[in-house]
């Protein structure tokens, strides 16, 4: 890691302009690309800790209200916005963690074609242990097990609701079922109150 004091700007000779290569869109899938953004991310982090200015356009141009990846118009604008950088750059970057994809493989190439040096890293390499990708298997986790959960009370109610009519037994069931649904996500997760009062 680069030593910057504080409140200090290096001049624009004293950082490496780089360009990111790292997986993004994957199978398409929305816990892929959030896993794969979330990685580039803590790329990016780790970047701008060497003493880098780094560019992930893919990170840049897929944000909501810019382009849209699904398209392949936009995307093919996308990527080629993000090459029209690779000039400006004294490296392309390409983290290998999670493999190569398409995308990585076209960018590796233009910066073979321009002349630009290519280096590979893994952020394992640095000792670091990819946090943001293990908090998002654990929000992955607890979002799944949360869906299961509501889907199981959904059908709680609506077996209620279609054993009786009369709207007073409805409402006492409906509420001693939240009443226990609640104690159970007490039970599970103690935290909960701490979670829910940031």
């Amino acid at each position: 890691m680069i030593d910057i004091p504080r409140h200090h700007t290096l001049s624009t000779h004293q950082i490496r302009r780089v360009i990111l290569e790292s997986p993004y869109r994957g199978d398409g899938t929305p816990n892929t690309i959030a896993y794969n953004v979330s990685y580039a991310r803590a790329c990016v982090h780790d970047s701008l800790l060497r003493g880098e200015a780094p560019l992930a356009s893919h990170l840049l141009y897929t944000q909501p209200g810019i382009l849209n990846d699904a398209d392949r118009d936009e995307r093919a604008h996308g990527i080629n916005a993000g090459h029209a950088w690779l000039t400006s750059a004294d490296a392309v970057v390409v983290y290998t963690d999670l493999g190569m994809s398409d995308g990585m493989e076209a960018g590796i190439n233009l910066a073979g074609f321009n002349g630009i040096p290519v280096e590979r890293r893994q952020l394992k390499d640095g000792g670091v242990r990819l946090p943001h990708l293990e908090t998002l298997e654990v929000a992955q986790k607890r979002a799944d097990d949360n869906a299961k959960t509501c889907q199981e009370f959904y059908r709680a109610l609506q077996m209620i609701f279609e054993i009786t009519t009369d709207p007073v037994i409805e409402k006492i069931a409906a509420e001693a079922l939240c009443m226990s649904w609640l104690a159970k996500q007490f039970s599970e997760n103690p935290d909960i109150l701490d979670e829910t009062a940031t």
